[in-house]
């Protein structure tokens, strides 16, 4: 199979500064050669793996709000650790460091492992756990021994504590007895100095070298001038060599206690160079992690189908304030073809969709906006620049056929090509033409292919061609200055006469050249212009929809919030006056009982006056329930008043705009009347429309009308008696059917639906209705006359 990713297109697409980017983000020795050998994956699972850990690294470095510090303070000791499993002894330093390293990973594992990670953000980085050893006690055994600055401690054993407590004395003993000789008289005029110093561990004094008599004992060097002779005096010679004995046996004890620290680090070896290498993995996540913080990046979704779509993207490498574009190809064609002026940005727009494509199969997040996505293909293939060598012989041309010639072969649907000024470095016709029959066999291949070029034929093949496009940056001719921006749809022109003319070539010359170009390209120029300036056009018509189309969705939203409030707000005014009628009923139930207990008890004793009295108070009571009656319903339609009709969730009344444009079999909502009925007669010459609202008709003006969406309907009017009331009965009958359908519901499903239906009715004041429930099992008829029951 070819090679997947070639080097010589990483480099030509600068993969390699990204790599070196992640490098520079890296914590850890291990972490910086993990992310030095990051390659992208032509593997569709790899590439959606490593896209997550590096978004749930994300969101754990900024759990909080903040930067979190992940644990990574591990040194690199896989030199000692593969010397000590080869049999070496480790010096005091490096099991220090080796301690130090166990301890960090330790520290890793634990945080890997706490459930603010493991049940938070980063789930799926609980797999390098398995690979994060714990040999606490190893290390635990070595900061016995040893200090963290690599000496071995006293309480390494007990036989170093006690060869260490005879050397101190020892040594003692004979900086004692050299004191003695040093402040003696006769000694002191020999001495250089008045000090006692050390050569080759032993006690030594300096004495002058005319007065070498003076001092007998052992030389053991002299100084850089001879002047100066250290002399071990015979005296101490003794003391000395207690103290070498001790210093030979606190090397020989130090060395066992070091050999056996090794033994136990070589036991673990293996399992700690595997953790180093997995703290290395997750310190090059992190790095990815960081990259993607600095650049904002995103994780695009990965497809298999050869599609690339990027919104907002931006070349990761450029500085400053640098233009986003969008760009797409494998969708609604395979073959794009930009082209522009020398200089406006179509060489970075051709590299930041093959550098963004490595990095996300590299599983790196990229600097793009939300929903942009990215193929996973199995080879990308790239020819950028001038590869013109003179030692090899080959012209621009040559060399960019070089290149080519192995991308024909291996051409097919799961190849990405990109092409920098195709056709380039010869006669532009040849060059054309050999430009257009190289597109055609990518085409044919299905090979996803961009392109740059400034040769005509190119551009009319991909706008006569299907599956191929064209795109144009575009440049202002005021400034000369490219704009950076890429439009897809039209060919764009390199403006060579425009640029030349603004740079002062000469009018007469620039004239002369347009003369030259012929009738044909100046229609083709002119074509191109206009055609842009409808695309131009067209955007600005887009963009100003869309934001009219914001508005009136954000219009919309509040209008049903206002709506849902004016609802709340009369539900809980009909609670109040129903409370309120509720109450009035019961005191009026009390007044009668106890006038008509009263009347029967004055009857039984024949109390004729008693009985006429009661009859008067009975009377009255009655004239007052009758109007306590209408006061109530002149408040239950203060509410209906006060509130707007209640339609289904979401609806928006809409005002008729036409008053002459309503027709009988209408369903409208009646403003003044706060309810809905059906037209019966259309508009009069006078604008007044008859419309019936449960069983009474009423005569208004069409504008005093409003449509209910999705609620239209034409039918027979029904016929009815006299006007209603129009009080709350009336409004809850005018939208109240005649009957309920029970079909297809269960059993407790259908009870539940009629127990509503039927309370509606009966506030409604409604005396009839139908309940169908169908054959079928019986199930659905017997619930429903157990329930009427």
């Amino acid at each position: 199979m070819p090679e997947a990713f070639d080097e010589i297109s990483l480099r030509m697409l600068e993969f390699p500064e990204i790599v070196e980017a992640v490098c520079r983000r890296t914590t850890t020795a291990m972490g910086r050669e993990a992310a030095a050998a990051l390659l992208p994956s032509a593997d569709p699972e790899t590439v959606r793996a490593r896209l997550a850990e590096t978004s749930q690294m994300k969101a754990l470095l900024t759990l909080g709000g903040q930067h979190a510090a992940v644990p990574l303070g591990v040194p690199d000791v896989r030199e000692p650790l593969q010397r000590c499993a080869a049999g070496g002894i480790l010096s005091a330093q490096e099991l220090a460091e080796v301690a130090d390293a166990v301890e960090g990973v330790a520290r890793l594992r634990a945080y890997l492992a706490s459930e603010a990670v493991a049940d938070g953000p980063a789930p799926v980085l609980g797999r390098w756990l398995g690979h994060l050893v714990d040999a606490t006690p190893v290390a635990q055994a070595i900061r016995r021994a040893v200090s963290a600055d690599g000496q071995v401690l006293d309480s390494a054993s007990a036989e170093l504590a006690s060869i260490r407590l005879r050397l101190r004395r020892s040594g003692e003993r004979a900086y004692e007895a050299l004191e003695r000789l040093v402040r003696s008289a006769h000694v002191r005029k020999a001495l250089q100095e008045p000090i006692i110093t050390r050569r080759a561990g032993r006690y030594v004094v300096p004495v002058r070298q005319e007065y070498r008599e003076l001092v007998p004992g052992i030389v053991h060097g002299t100084s850089a001038s001879g002047a100066t002779l250290f002399v071990e005096p015979m005296s101490v010679v003794e003391a000395n060599n207690a103290v070498r004995t001790e210093q030979a046996r606190e090397q020989e004890e130090v060395e066992r206690i070091l050999r056996e620290l090794s033994t136990r680090v070589a036991g673990v070896a293996a399992k700690l160079l595997d953790a180093l290498e997995a703290v290395g993995e997750i310190d090059a996540i992190a790095a990815r992690a960081r990259l993607s913080l600095d650049m904002q990046g995103v994780e695009p979704a990965i497809n298999t189908e050869g599609r690339v779509v990027l919104h907002e993207a931006r070349h990761p490498l450029l500085k400053g304030e640098v233009v986003p574009i969008g760009v797409e190809v494998g969708r609604s064609f395979s073959v794009l073809v930009i082209t522009g002026p020398n200089t406006g940005g179509k060489t970075v727009a051709l590299k930041t969709v093959g550098l963004l494509t490595l990095m996300a199969q590299a599983g790196l997040h990229v600097p793009a906006g939300a929903g942009s996505e990215v193929a996973v293909f199995q080879r990308i293939r790239a020819d950028i620049g001038d590869q013109q060598s003179v030692t090899d012989n080959l012209s621009t041309f040559s060399s960019h056929l070089r290149r080519i010639v192995p991308i024909l072969a291996e051409a097919d649907p799961d190849m990405l090509v990109l092409l920098d000024e195709l056709g380039a470095g010869t006669d532009p016709e040849e060059g054309a033409a050999l430009g257009c029959a190289i597109l055609e066999r990518l085409r044919a291949a299905g090979a996803r292919v961009i392109v740059t070029t400034h040769l005509g034929d190119i551009k009319l093949m991909a706008h006569m061609t299907p599956g191929m496009a064209n795109a144009s940056v575009s440049f202002d001719l005021e400034t000369l200055a490219p704009t950076y921006r890429l439009q897809i749809g039209a060919p764009g022109q390199s403006q060579a006469l425009a640029i030349a003319a603004r740079l002062g070539l000469p009018p007469e010359v620039v004239g002369d050249a347009r003369r030259r170009l012929g009738p044909e390209r100046i229609r083709a120029d002119a074509l191109i212009e206009q055609l842009q300036a409808a695309l131009d056009a067209a955007r600005q018509r887009q963009a100003e929809a869309s934001a009219a189309r914001s508005e009136a969705v954000a219009a919309l939203k509040r209008a049903r919030e206002e709506l849902e409030k004016i609802r709340a707000r009369r539900r809980e005014m009909l609670d109040e006056a129903l409370a309120r009628a509720e109450e009035l009923a019961r005191q009026a139930r009390r007044e009668f009982e106890a006038l008509i207990r009263q009347g029967r008890e004055a009857a039984k004793v024949q109390q004729l006056d008693e009985v006429r009295r009661l009859r008067q108070e009975l009377a009255e009571a009655r004239r007052r329930l009758e109007a306590r009656a209408v006061a109530l319903s002149e408040r239950l339609n203060e509410v209906e008043d006060r509130v707007s009709v209640e339609l289904a969730p979401g609806q928006i009344l809409e005002p008729l705009q036409d008053l002459y444009r309503v027709e009988a079999g209408q369903r409208v909502c009646v403003l003044p009347l706060r309810s809905t009925g059906l037209v019966v007669e259309a508009a009069d010459e006078q604008g007044y429309v008859v419309v019936q609202v449960g069983s009474a008709r009423t005569r208004v003006r069409a504008d005093q009308l409003a449509w209910i969406p999705q609620q239209e309907s034409r039918g027979q009017v029904p016929t009815g008696g006299a006007a209603s009331s129009l009080t709350l009965g009336a409004v809850k009958a005018a939208s109240l059917p005649g009957e309920i359908d029970l079909r297809g519901l269960t059993a407790d499903e259908a009870t539940g639906r009629l127990d509503k239906y039927l309370d509606d009715c009966t506030l409604a004041g409604v005396e009839r209705v139908r309940v169908i429930h169908g054959r079928g099992t019986g199930a659905l008829g017997a619930a429903g006359r157990s329930y009427l029951r």
